[in-house]
């Protein structure tokens, strides 16, 4: 079954085959399979990911974003069970992609919606729209100039009509050494223009993974929540933050939330009833809504919980508490439903009403999967969400349709943020190794762990050489190593590669590391290959080929570059040794305008140069492949795994096609 390869390399070969990178050297093949084959399986979802939600008062609407399919939707506030929306502004002229917050500005009859880090914009929408349909404004975070906020990654937005103001709360640090996340933007309404930013630099914890956020034109404060993650740093408890409206620059926060007592867990969405002088909370990490006082501050207790069985909450995304009709409305994004509590519930209540998409059936949970493991000893793959609701899954290796996952690991405790890139399944030593970009930390966990389960080791700290991790991982178990993307120092001009002792933890300077004079961008796919020893990167349009045991500042053995098929941008890569090839998802340009279809692609292991593919799969109408993040091979059962990070589906084909 593996011809050349010894007997006690045959699982390691199996579970070698779910991630990374690849390169190689050879003339461009004469005779190329283009394919658009169907797939033997899809696992999907036809709901909606309820995210950010809003009740547009004046129109008696609820307005919510869609993570899975990228839209905006709006129901009838008063709707309840299996309901069709009244209208959805969905498709590529929309500009939107993962969004995770809807604001409806009755005053100037609009919708907002931002992206969640997929995407640098916020845009805006006639309070009708409906389909198809172009903004009629945009945002474009990408445009700030250094020193302002280079990389954003939006969760939260806020409107303020009264001040004509757009607020956002950024995920990253805008710019410089300095190992803290977040900050906050203030925008000209119309024009786009920055007009203040909020840096709260010199503190770790001001924006510790900062999510939701909400403008308080009355009181002149805006509100946000921080997760905890942190640079370098084990977490902090997570926080509800307060600034005066008009602060600007390096500013501390007036009052901050935070402690032991405040039932705070994965904050998300937050919502101030300025009438009554309550603020609310969506806490995705123990599936329940916290309600405060709007001028609390420490460790203090909510004034009222809920949570329980009764209320139907799960992972809480987004909260609003519309004081005119006495009532708190959630989206659950774990169980695509809406729930409307009144407004003084406490305690194990159950709603007052329940709105739940018409399609129905269990929650399968994609969040743009960035990266895929497989375990074919025990016939099973895991999965990362790398934005919407960042966790990691496991699924059965023959799973078909509209499954839940077999196992999930989500919640404070694991330490998951929501940037991740590299997994990788270790069947043979019964571990999972993850990449943590929010904290600069590699986190490894039993594979059997799911729930709010911490990790058995944690790689973290400044002698480790991991920044701003942006690529995958993978576990060499022949030669008992990990091998990572390590990401960029501040002050360095590449990214590196590093290798670790399987078993490191801690603080752990790595065995070695390397970078290259040839990287003209981060690559992202990783793999370390014990039968040729060597080590393939993939990133952009290049595909790297190192020695495996490469140090200091190296050039490859050999240079794929992409010919044009999808898109040039490389992500997760395998080498299957067995079959000579290297088979890698190019994710294409879903951002370009209009979006460029990637595809599935297979070099020859030895190809070099602009090399034409072997084959390759992009959709036509049929295989439905159009922007693969993350592949698997499975040379067992002789199959192709890829999972699409704007479908929110994995696919499975045959290796051949």
């Amino acid at each position: 079954m593996f011809p050349s390869i010894a007997l006690g390399h045959a699982f390691r070969s199996m579970a070698l085959i779910s991630l990374v990178a690849s390169t190689a050297a050879v003339v461009p093949l004469a005779n190329v399979s283009a394919g658009d084959p169907p797939p033997k399986r899809v696992i999907t979802d036809p709901n909606p990911g309820f995210s950010g939600v809003w009740v547009d008062t004046v129109n008696d609407e609820i307005v919510v974003s869609d993570d899975a399919h990228h839209s905006v939707v709006t129901y009838a506030r008063t709707a309840s069970g299996p309901t069709a929306p009244l209208r959805q502004i969905i498709g590529e002229s929309t500009r939107i992609d993962f969004p995770t917050t809807a604001v409806v500005d009755t005053v100037n009859g609009e919708v907002w919606t931002t992206m969640n880090d997929t995407a640098e914009r916020a845009v805006a929408f006639p309070r009708t729209a409906n389909g198809n349909v172009q903004p009629a404004r945009i945002i474009d975070f990408t445009v700030l100039t250094p020193g302002q906020f280079p990389s954003n990654r939006s969760w939260g937005l806020a409107i303020d009509p009264v001040n004509d103001e757009v607020a956002a709360m950024f995920q990253r640090n805008p710019g410089g050494a300095a190992r803290i996340l977040g900050g906050i933007g203030v925008f000209d309404r119309t024009s786009g223009n920055v007009k203040r930013r909020i840096l709260g630099l010199g503190s770790e914890d001001t924006f510790a993974d900062p999510h939701g956020i909400f403008i308080d034109a009355m009181g002149n404060e805006i509100f946000g929540t921080t997760e905890g993650l942190r640079r370098g740093l084990a977490p902090t408890d997570p926080s509800i933050v307060v600034f005066d409206r008009m602060a600007d620059g390096n500013v501390q926060p007036l009052r901050q939330v935070k402690g032991s007592r405040t039932g705070l867990s994965i904050p998300k969405q937050i919502h101030v009833d300025t009438v009554n002088g309550h603020m609310a909370v969506a806490n995705g990490g123990n599936h329940s809504i916290t309600i405060f006082d709007s001028k609390a501050t420490g460790n203090v207790a909510p004034l009222r919980t809920i949570a329980g069985p009764r209320t139907g909450l799960k992972d809480p995304t987004g909260v609003f508490i519309d004081a005119k009709n006495n009532e708190i409305v959630v989206t659950n994004w774990g169980n695509h439903s809406i729930t409307v509590f009144a407004r003084n519930a406490d305690g194990n209540v159950a709603p007052l009403r329940t709105l739940t998409s018409s399609f129905g059936g269990p929650q399968v949970g994609f969040g743009n999967p960035a990266s895929l493991g497989l375990d074919i000893a025990n016939q099973e793959f895991v999965i990362t969400n790398c934005v919407s609701h960042p966790r990691i899954a496991t699924f059965d290796l023959f799973a078909d349709g509209q499954v839940p996952p077999k196992r999930v690991l989500y919640g404070p405790k694991t330490r998951i943020g929501r940037t991740a890139h590299g997994i990788w399944l270790d069947p043979t030593h019964g571990e999972i190794a993850y990449v943590n970009e929010p904290e600069d930390s590699i986190l490894i966990f039993d594979r059997l762990a799911e729930g709010d389960t911490p990790p058995i080791r944690v790689i973290q700290g400044p002698d480790t050489g991991l920044y701003r991790l942006n690529g995958g991982i993978m576990v060499d178990v022949v030669n008992d190593e990990i091998v990572v993307v390590a990401g960029a120092a501040p002050g360095a001009r590449r990214t590196s590669i590093a290798v670790f002792d399987r078993l490191a933890e801690g603080n752990a300077t790595p065995k070695r590391m390397f970078t290259s004079p040839d990287f003209t961008g981060s690559p992202v796919g990783i793999w370390s290959d014990p039968v040729y020893n060597e080590i393939y990167t993939a990133g952009g349009d290049e595909i790297f080929v190192f020695d495996r045991l490469a140090e200091g500042s190296v050039s490859p053995k050999r240079i794929i570059l992409e010919d044009g098929t999808g898109g040039g941008s490389f992500q997760q890569v395998v080498v299957d040794v067995v079959n000579d090839e290297i088979v890698v998802a190019n994710n294409g340009q879903r951002g370009s305008d209009p979006p460029l279809l990637g595809a599935v692609v297979v070099y020859d292991r030895l190809a070099e140069g602009v090399a034409t593919p072997k084959r390759f799969i992009q959709d036509a109408g049929v295989s439905g492949v159009q922007f693969p993040r993350a592949v698997w091979v499975d040379l067992v059962n002789d199959e192709i795994g890829e999972a699409d990070s704007k479908q929110n589906d994995v696919k499975v084909f045959p290796r051949v096609w």
